[in-house]
């Protein structure tokens, strides 16, 4: 039987995922075995792209928080250009660990924008709370 180009990419993809579900402790541990076995390259891989797209890294690791926005674009040009936690005034320092720049979220807004504020270490640590 001869398959189209899209007809082979599918069934490629559906062994994949078979073999994916049927081997999956397997794969766990030789991609755990992989990054212990290259843990400093892959931390100076992470590094560089960090460097090198600071913004794609910054929204990335937003979205892994659990942090929901409709223009990610916009919230991350917001949150570089504030100078001032929202809530105590305080400039931000990226050398302080309590001056930092953050960005509060609700925790229980699963489904649409859940942002808060922009603020300081400190009050995000002391004075929003959950």
């Amino acid at each position: 039987m001869v398959y189209s180009e899209a007809e082979r990419k599918e069934r490629a993809n559906i062994a994949k995922k078979k073999y994916y579900h049927n081997n999956i402790e397997k794969i766990a541990e030789q991609r755990k075995l992989y990054y212990l076995e290259n843990k400093e390259k892959l931390d100076e891989k992470q590094k560089k792209y960090y460097l090198d797209n600071p913004k794609s890294y910054i929204i990335q690791n937003w979205k892994s928080q659990g942090i929901i926005d409709d223009d990610y674009d916009l919230l991350y040009d917001v949150f570089i250009k504030e100078t001032n936690c929202w809530i105590c005034g305080k400039d931000f320092n990226k050398d302080i660990v309590m001056d930092i720049r953050c960005l509060d979220h609700d925790h229980d807004i699963e489904d649409d924008g859940n942002v808060r504020y922009i603020l300081c270490g400190y009050c995000n640590l002391h004075v929003v709370v959950r």
